[in-house]
């Protein structure tokens, strides 16, 4: 039972991962989403460049830290070792 709950969790991981991967080539290519790339208001350059860099580090610095032996080694120690690359995929 418990191989089956692990096998759907990382379904549904997947499933999570391509929506919002798609979401992100729609939105980058302002095709089929409400809203897109080209919408909205100019702002100031220095705002959104720095916006554009703290959004960056939101996205590299938590996935280079995963990435080390030493974190999988605790994360293992919280979620079972079969789910660990689906949870990592959210």
């Amino acid at each position: 039972m418990k191989r089956f709950f692990f096998f759907i969790y990382g379904i549904l991981s997947y499933a999570t991962f391509l929506i919002v991967y798609f979401y992100f080539i729609f939105w980058g290519n302002n095709m089929l989403v409400p809203t897109g790339v080209d919408y909205g208001e100019q702002r100031a350059l220095l705002p959104s460049v720095l916006t554009d860099i703290f959004l960056i580090a939101l996205f590299f610095i938590p996935h280079s830290v995963m990435a080390r032996k030493r974190f999988k080694q605790w994360w293992t120690k919280i979620i079972p070792r079969e789910i660990e690359r689906s949870t990592l995929l959210i």
